[in-house]
């Protein structure tokens, strides 16, 4: 039978002491004299015990641990913000908690409200859609909040996103000075503040370059690698466009393989142009053109944005939102 994790009483059992004095010990909540604080310490290394930090959170009412509640694992993107975030907790000393809504509000809800009853100190969340004032309903108003990458509307917290619009607006206007005028688009999520704004950084640039909008170039995908594949084949073969922008990796990647198998030449036939820069970008061939994220910086900066509004006692308003900046990134696609 496989062993279960060593208790506080089976260190206070090989040490010869109380359960109250190796709480003493790990907590330094009482001095304990250097001998039997020694046979404690031992005992601990032996066991390999390791204090269980939300269960201490619930018996003493207090914290140093953040949650993220993370839209999706299984991008670059969401990965590097997570190591954004970490990076800059573990230098103040804070833990990190990860969890993964997998895109799901419904998940997203369940995880949030377990997450509350470990006595978090505070709350990174990626949202899953743009209306989260259950937020409101069950989290205590103490518990600050910061939204990353995503900005709900009408929601207490601050929040820091990339320029989507002003990304968006730069690669399609790098298109039309290209001589491209039919210019495709795959969006992702309906009602997720990233989409909308990429959506309309499209549609100004369009607008501001005087090129007539055409909505059978616009596309809404779902996020994933699959719709990437089937709306870029959608417009290809239902269309005339000569470029292609798509509004996240994941997309990509399906619209990539589209293109390579049907032996689309880019960038003769189509110029292609992504949000973010992952890391088979630079691989694929020809190599892909994009708008990149700071995604490593996002992740910091809501972090030190969570640890400021803590160290102010989570005082009300002003919020602060927060803009990093995109870069686009000319490669061989377009």
């Amino acid at each position: 039978m496989k062993k279960g994790r060593p208790s506080i009483i089976d260190v206070a059992r090989r040490a010869g002491v109380s359960s109250a004095t190796v709480s003493h010990v790990i907590n330094g909540s009482r001095k304990v004299c250097p001998a039997t604080r020694a046979r404690v310490e031992e005992a601990i290394a032996a066991l390999d015990y390791r204090v269980n930090v939300l269960a201490r959170n619930l018996r003493v009412g207090q914290s140093r641990v953040i949650a993220f509640v993370v839209a999706s694992l299984t991008t670059d993107f969401f990965l590097a913000v997570a190591r954004g975030i970490e990076s800059e907790l573990s230098e103040q000393d804070w833990q990190l908690v990860l969890v993964n809504s997998n895109e799901q509000v419904q998940t997203e809800q369940r995880q949030i409200r377990f997450l509350r009853d470990q006595l978090i100190a505070g709350l990174i969340i990626v949202p899953t859609t743009d209306d989260h004032r259950y937020l409101e309903e069950i989290l205590p108003s103490e518990v600050p909040l910061v939204f990353v990458d995503r900005q709900p509307s009408m929601v207490r917290g601050d929040s820091v996103v990339s320029t989507n619009r002003e990304g968006a607006y730069e690669g399609i206007s790098h298109l039309i000075r290209s001589g491209h005028r039919k210019i495709g688009i795959i969006v992702s999520f309906l009602g997720i503040s990233t989409t909308d704004e990429r959506l309309t950084g499209y549609r100004e640039a369009l607008r501001d370059h005087g090129i007539p909008k055409n909505e059978r170039y616009i596309t809404y995908g779902t996020g994933t690698p699959e719709s990437g594949y089937a709306f870029t084949g959608h417009l290809l073969n239902n269309t005339d466009i000569t470029a292609l922008f798509i509004t996240n990796d994941l997309m990509t990647t399906g619209g990539y393989r589209y293109i390579i198998e049907h032996r689309i030449s880019v960038p003769d036939r189509l110029a292609v142009i992504a949000f973010d820069d992952g890391v088979w970008a630079t691989m694929a061939s020809p190599r892909l053109s994009v708008i990149a994220q700071q995604t490593e910086e996002l992740g910091r900066t809501a972090a030190t944005l969570m640890l400021e509004r803590i160290a102010t006692g989570g005082q009300a308003p002003p919020y602060r939102h927060v803009r990093i900046p995109t870069r686009m990134i000319l490669r061989e696609s377009c």
